[in-house]
Protein backbone atom coordinates (compact mmCIF):
# COMPACT_ATOMS: atom_id res chain seq x y z
CA UNK A 1 0.00 0.00 0.00
CA UNK A 2 1.26 3.46 -1.00
CA UNK A 3 0.40 6.41 1.24
CA UNK A 4 -0.66 8.98 -2.09
CA UNK A 5 -0.78 12.76 -1.33
CA UNK A 6 -3.81 14.16 -1.23
CA UNK A 7 -5.36 17.73 -1.57
CA UNK A 8 -6.84 19.89 1.77
CA UNK A 9 -10.48 19.28 -0.12
CA UNK A 10 -10.18 15.33 0.35
CA UNK A 11 -12.81 13.89 1.71
CA UNK A 12 -13.72 10.02 3.03
CA UNK A 13 -16.92 9.05 0.81
CA UNK A 14 -19.49 6.20 1.36
CA UNK A 15 -17.78 4.61 -1.33
CA UNK A 16 -14.80 4.41 0.28
CA UNK A 17 -16.28 3.01 3.10
CA UNK A 18 -18.64 1.02 1.74
CA UNK A 19 -14.85 -0.34 -0.19
CA UNK A 20 -12.82 -0.35 3.16
CA UNK A 21 -15.71 -2.77 5.09
CA UNK A 22 -16.55 -5.00 2.22
CA UNK A 23 -12.07 -5.16 2.14
CA UNK A 24 -11.47 -6.00 5.64
CA UNK A 25 -9.30 -2.60 5.68
CA UNK A 26 -7.24 -3.53 2.79
CA UNK A 27 -9.00 -0.48 0.50
CA UNK A 28 -7.08 2.59 1.42
CA UNK A 29 -8.90 5.34 2.75
CA UNK A 30 -8.42 9.21 1.64
CA UNK A 31 -5.84 11.23 4.10
CA UNK A 32 -7.85 13.79 5.46
CA UNK A 33 -6.39 17.34 7.10
CA UNK A 34 -8.49 19.22 8.60
CA UNK A 35 -7.80 23.43 7.72
CA UNK A 36 -9.40 25.92 9.76
CA UNK A 37 -9.64 27.85 6.43
CA UNK A 38 -11.72 24.91 4.38
CA UNK A 39 -14.07 24.12 7.07
CA UNK A 40 -15.20 28.04 6.89
CA UNK A 41 -15.74 27.74 3.16
CA UNK A 42 -18.10 24.69 3.67
CA UNK A 43 -20.00 26.34 6.93
CA UNK A 44 -20.51 29.94 4.17
CA UNK A 45 -21.51 27.09 1.87
CA UNK A 46 -24.17 25.24 3.42
CA UNK A 47 -25.54 28.80 4.57
CA UNK A 48 -25.82 29.96 1.37
CA UNK A 49 -27.27 27.06 -0.16
CA UNK A 50 -29.91 27.35 2.29
CA UNK A 51 -33.65 26.68 1.19
CA UNK A 52 -35.35 27.14 4.37
CA UNK A 53 -35.08 29.09 7.80
CA UNK A 54 -34.53 26.34 9.38
CA UNK A 55 -31.64 25.72 7.49
CA UNK A 56 -30.11 28.97 7.72
CA UNK A 57 -30.46 29.24 11.27
CA UNK A 58 -29.56 25.27 12.12
CA UNK A 59 -28.04 24.72 15.36
CA UNK A 60 -25.03 24.22 16.98
CA UNK A 61 -26.30 21.37 18.79
CA UNK A 62 -24.82 17.76 17.84
CA UNK A 63 -26.88 14.63 18.73
CA UNK A 64 -25.33 11.78 19.29
CA UNK A 65 -27.08 8.44 17.81
CA UNK A 66 -27.06 6.82 21.61
CA UNK A 67 -29.31 9.49 22.90
CA UNK A 68 -32.09 9.99 20.09
CA UNK A 69 -33.09 6.28 20.44
CA UNK A 70 -36.17 5.45 18.40
CA UNK A 71 -36.68 8.67 17.65
CA UNK A 72 -38.04 8.88 13.67
CA UNK A 73 -35.86 11.57 11.88
CA UNK A 74 -35.23 12.33 8.03
CA UNK A 75 -31.55 11.50 7.71
CA UNK A 76 -30.63 14.38 4.94
CA UNK A 77 -26.71 13.60 4.29
CA UNK A 78 -24.38 11.67 5.68
CA UNK A 79 -20.23 12.54 6.08
CA UNK A 80 -17.20 11.18 7.00
CA UNK A 81 -14.48 12.10 9.72
CA UNK A 82 -11.43 10.22 11.09
CA UNK A 83 -11.54 8.79 14.01
CA UNK A 84 -8.68 8.65 16.31
CA UNK A 85 -10.17 5.99 18.80
CA UNK A 86 -8.48 2.62 19.45
CA UNK A 87 -10.85 0.49 18.67
CA UNK A 88 -13.84 0.17 15.94
CA UNK A 89 -13.61 1.34 12.02
CA UNK A 90 -11.13 4.47 11.39
CA UNK A 91 -13.82 7.11 10.92
CA UNK A 92 -17.12 8.39 12.21
CA UNK A 93 -20.05 9.29 10.35
CA UNK A 94 -21.85 12.97 10.79
CA UNK A 95 -25.48 12.49 9.63
CA UNK A 96 -27.49 15.61 8.94
CA UNK A 97 -31.11 15.06 9.64
CA UNK A 98 -33.82 16.90 10.09
CA UNK A 99 -36.00 16.31 13.26
CA UNK A 100 -39.75 15.83 13.60
CA UNK A 101 -40.26 19.25 14.97
CA UNK A 102 -38.24 20.41 11.41
CA UNK A 103 -34.83 21.03 13.07
CA UNK A 104 -32.44 20.41 10.92
CA UNK A 105 -28.89 19.12 13.04
CA UNK A 106 -25.77 16.82 13.04
CA UNK A 107 -25.97 13.71 14.38
CA UNK A 108 -22.25 11.53 15.39
CA UNK A 109 -22.15 7.85 15.66
CA UNK A 110 -19.43 5.08 15.15
CA UNK A 111 -21.98 2.29 15.56
CA UNK A 112 -20.76 -0.05 12.97
CA UNK A 113 -24.41 -0.80 11.32
CA UNK A 114 -25.68 2.47 11.83
CA UNK A 115 -22.61 3.58 9.35
CA UNK A 116 -22.93 1.07 7.09
CA UNK A 117 -26.47 1.14 6.26
CA UNK A 118 -26.19 5.29 6.51
CA UNK A 119 -22.94 5.00 3.63
CA UNK A 120 -25.10 2.51 1.18
CA UNK A 121 -28.20 4.33 1.48
CA UNK A 122 -26.12 7.62 0.48
CA UNK A 123 -24.38 5.71 -2.25
CA UNK A 124 -27.37 4.39 -3.48
CA UNK A 125 -28.66 7.88 -3.64
CA UNK A 126 -31.77 6.83 -1.72
CA UNK A 127 -31.76 10.07 0.80
CA UNK A 128 -33.46 12.05 1.85
CA UNK A 129 -35.29 8.95 4.06
CA UNK A 130 -37.13 8.78 7.59
CA UNK A 131 -35.44 6.46 9.99
CA UNK A 132 -34.71 5.70 13.65
CA UNK A 133 -31.80 4.69 15.64
CA UNK A 134 -32.57 1.42 17.91
CA UNK A 135 -30.43 -0.35 19.99
CA UNK A 136 -30.20 -3.85 20.80
CA UNK A 137 -32.10 -5.96 23.99
CA UNK A 138 -28.57 -8.00 23.82
CA UNK A 139 -25.28 -6.84 24.72
CA UNK A 140 -22.19 -7.85 22.35
CA UNK A 141 -19.03 -10.46 24.38
CA UNK A 142 -17.63 -6.80 25.67
CA UNK A 143 -20.78 -5.97 27.18
CA UNK A 144 -21.82 -3.27 24.33
CA UNK A 145 -25.24 -3.02 23.17
CA UNK A 146 -25.23 -2.23 19.36
CA UNK A 147 -26.92 0.58 17.42
CA UNK A 148 -29.31 -0.17 14.25
CA UNK A 149 -30.38 1.52 11.55
CA UNK A 150 -34.24 1.15 11.10
CA UNK A 151 -37.24 2.62 8.82
CA UNK A 152 -39.55 4.49 10.09
CA UNK A 153 -42.79 6.38 9.11
CA UNK A 154 -42.99 9.68 8.06
CA UNK A 155 -44.45 11.52 11.40
CA UNK A 156 -46.28 14.40 8.48
CA UNK A 157 -45.30 17.45 6.56
CA UNK A 158 -43.40 20.48 7.59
Amino acid sequence: MTNDIVSIDTEIHSTDVLRYVESDGAHQLPEVKVDAESVAKRIDARIMSATSVAEVLGTDEVLHAQDYLNTPFQLLNVEWRPSDQPQGLPFYAVLTITTSDGEIVPMTTGARSVMLKAAKLHSLGALPLWVRIVKSDKPTEAGNFPLDLMAADSPGTF
